[in-house]
C-alpha cells in the first residue's frame, strides 16, 4: 500500500528510530520511520516485510504503508527541513488514538484474540526479532467498536535487525530462545503447548511464492537488491526448521 503525506503533525517521543507523525491522503495519521533514521535504512524493509508475512499467517499485525514525503512539503515545513528529512518512499504505521502500549496482565483482560499469544512467539523466533519478548513498546491493545485486541507493532529488528548477506547464513540456523516480561503475561492464555506446534506448522507451510511475496515491490531507495532478496527468501526457508527447535525449548516455561 502507498500513500502520499499531506501534513506534518508532531514528532514522536518514543522510539530509537525518532519516528514522526504524518498526516495522509487516505485520511489517516501515520508513524513514519524515515529514510535516515538513526537506527538505519534495513529499519524500512524489515518493518514491511515482517508485516507481509505477520499477515499471510493471519497475526495481528499493525497495518503498514509506504509513505511518500514530497519536497514541496518539507520545503513548507520548517520542522522538516531543520531535521533534514528526505524526500521520498519512508515505511508508515497507522496510528490510533484507540491503543495503548500493554503494560500488564489487566490490560489482557477481554482481548477477544488472544488465541493468537502463541502464533505471535512462533513467529518472532522465526524472524529472529528478539526485541518483543521484554520490549512494552513492541504489543499495544486496541479498544475499537467495544472489541479489544492485542496489536504486535515495530518488527525493526526483525532478522536481527541491520542484518547483511553474511549476518544472514550465520543466524539462519541459531535456535536461541527469547524471553521476558511480555511474554509471561500470555502463559495463562497459552493453556495447551500443541498451540505453538500448530503455530510452527502454518509458518512451515507457507511456500516459496509466498515468502517472495513479502519482497515485492519495497522501493529502490530502500536499497534490497535482488540479491538480498533471495538470501532473505533463503533464510527465512532455513528459520523454519530453527524456529522449531527453538520453540521446544521455550515450550518448557508454559
Amino acid at each position: 500500500m502507498n500513500v502520499k503525506a499531506v501534513s506534518y503533525i508532531r514528532a514522536i517521543e518514543e522510539g530509537w528510530s525518532r519516528p514522526l507523525l504524518f498526516r495522509c491522503d487516505d485520511g489517516n495519521q501515520y508513524v513514519v520511520k524515515l529514510l535516515n533514521n538513526p537506527q538505519g535504512i534495513k529499519v524500512l524493509p524489515n518493518e514491511m516485510i515482517a508485516f507481509r508475512l505477520g499477515r499471510l499467517l493471519h497475526l495481528p499485525v499493525g497495518e503498514c504503508a509506504i509513505v511518500h514525503v514530497s519536497g514541496e512539503l518539507i520545503t513548507q515545513s520548517p520542522a522538516l527541513r531543520d531535521m533534514q528529512v528526505k524526500a521520498g518512499p519512508h515505511l508508515g504505521s497507522v496510528y490510533r488514538e484507540t491503543v495503548k502500549v500493554l503494560q500488564n496482565a489487566d490490560d489482557l483482560t477481554g482481548c477477544c484474540n488472544l488465541d493468537k499469544a502463541a502464533g505471535m512467539i512462533a513467529f518472532d523466533h522465526w524472524i529472529q526479532n528478539w526485541d518483543r519478548a521484554d520490549n512494552i513498546g513492541n504489543i499495544l491493545v486496541s479498544k475499537e467498536d467495544d472489541n479489544k485486541k492485542i496489536v504486535m507493532i515495530d518488527h525493526a529488528n526483525a532478522f536481527t535487525g541491520s542484518w547483511t548477506l553474511d549476518s544472514l547464513k550465520e543466524n539462519r540456523t541459531n535456535r536461541s530462545v527469547y524471553w521476558g516480561k511480555i511474554y509471561e503475561l500470555f502463559i495463562p492464555h497459552i493453556s495447551d503447548k500443541r498451540l505453538f506446534k500448530s503455530a510452527l506448522r502454518q509458518i512451515q507451510s507457507l511456500s516459496k511464492a509466498e515468502l517472495w511475496t513479502a519482497m515485492s515491490g519495497l522501493p529502490r531507495k530502500w536499497s534490497v537488491s535482488h540479491t538480498e532478496q533471495r538470501k532473505l527468501v533463503k533464510y527465512l526457508e532455513y528459520r523454519k526448521v530453527a524456529a522449531g527447535e527453538a520453540l521446544k525449548d521455550l515450550r518448557k516455561k508454559f
